[in-house]
């Protein structure tokens, strides 16, 4: 009987009794013998006793790396869809053309009042003709190397390109003077109305809420206080009349307002303006046919003719009095520019 070999003389085969198959080899084993054999298999996956074969994601065929990671085709395809996506959500493919999403918008408007932010900035708001009252910052006005220099002060006609924010306020990106009105600053009783029409048209507008008429004559006054009328005072209350007609709260003045009787002798904020005796309440108080004929010719002259309405100081103190009033109790706020205007009138 043939003795089997021992040690170095045993053949390989002879060590492995269920065939060159290698059935039952571990994973390593079978690594190892396909590099002496000098064949290359994938390399392993972590915690995979077999390497990945036949696996696709996306019907690309993955690839492995040296260290067992993944390749980048997932990484190409994830680009191919994230461009198609793009693609389909605007119409056209990236890098071409304006993109509509971007929430910059053209405007003019009149400059209405500016507030200090921070250390630098202000917040500019701005009564635009196609956007309504639009509230937005002014990065580093307050600079002396600023870009926008003056052209956000208060009267200023501007042209604005803005970028929409996503709350409240937005960013003023630029700024170029439509007309600066200068003549509006030089003087206490232009300035004074002015003022008094600016800060109305702020208590009326909403932000963001387009409305052309009033914007149409705000700019009106404006151009009407800078042709220096002589009496500014009365295109201010000129304004402030047109103001409340557009808003709804046109005052009676030549009839009653609750019985619509001729030549009421009481005045009543809360009933709608002149009453006669029979409907007056409480709170109506005197009022002269004079200081209502005068308050109606003013609701019925235009602007840039307001300044040319002549009458005596006792009038004009009466019906500033009444429309003054008129105008708070329905605004439903206090106007710090009346008094201004009151001053400016006595002297």
């Amino acid at each position: 009987m043939a003795r089997r070999p021992h040690g170095r003389q045993r053949d390989r085969r002879d060590r492995h009794p269920r065939g060159r198959a290698g059935r039952g080899r571990t994973a390593l084993g079978r690594e190892r013998q396909a590099g002496r054999s000098g064949t290359r298999r994938r390399p392993l996956l972590r915690g995979c006793p077999v390497a990945v074969r036949g696996h696709r994601a996306d019907g690309v065929q993955d690839r492995l790396a040296p260290d067992g990671r993944l390749a980048s085709a997932i990484g190409r395809r994830t680009r191919r869809i994230s461009t198609t996506s793009q693609r389909s959500l605007t119409g056209r493919p990236e890098g071409h053309g304006y993109d509509s999403g971007v929430p910059l918008y053209k405007e003019q408007g009149v400059v209405l009042r500016s507030v200090k932010l921070g250390e630098a900035d202000k917040i500019v708001t701005v009564m635009t003709q196609g956007s309504g009252k639009v509230r937005a910052v002014a990065k580093g006005i307050r600079k002396t190397t600023s870009r926008f220099g003056a052209r956000l002060e208060p009267f200023t006609h501007v042209s604005l390109m803005v970028y929409r924010g996503r709350g409240s306020l937005d960013t003023v990106s630029q700024a170029e003077i439509v007309s600066p009105f200068r003549a509006l600053r030089g003087d206490l009783g232009l300035f004074a109305a002015g003022e008094t029409m600016l800060e109305a048209v702020d208590k009326v507008a909403e932000e963001h809420e387009r409305n052309v008429r009033l914007f149409m004559l705000l700019l009106t006054g404006m151009r009407a206080l800078d042709a220096r009328p002589a009496d500014p005072a009365a295109v201010a209350e000129s304004f402030l009349l047109k103001l409340l007609s557009l808003s709804g709260f046109h005052p009676a003045l030549t009839t009653c307002a609750v019985c619509g009787a001729p030549a009421p002798e009481r005045f009543a904020s809360g009933l709608g303006g002149a009453v006669c005796r029979a409907d007056a309440d409480l709170d109506a108080g005197p009022a002269s046919l004079e200081a209502l004929d005068f308050l109606a010719t003013l609701g019925g002259t235009g602007l840039l003719e307001a300044g040319d309405v002549r009458a005596d100081n006792e009038v004009r103190r009466e019906s500033r009095a009444l429309l003054f009033g008129f105008t708070e109790y329905h605004l439903e706020r206090r106007m710090k520019s009346l008094p201004i205007l009151a001053r400016s009138l006595a002297t």
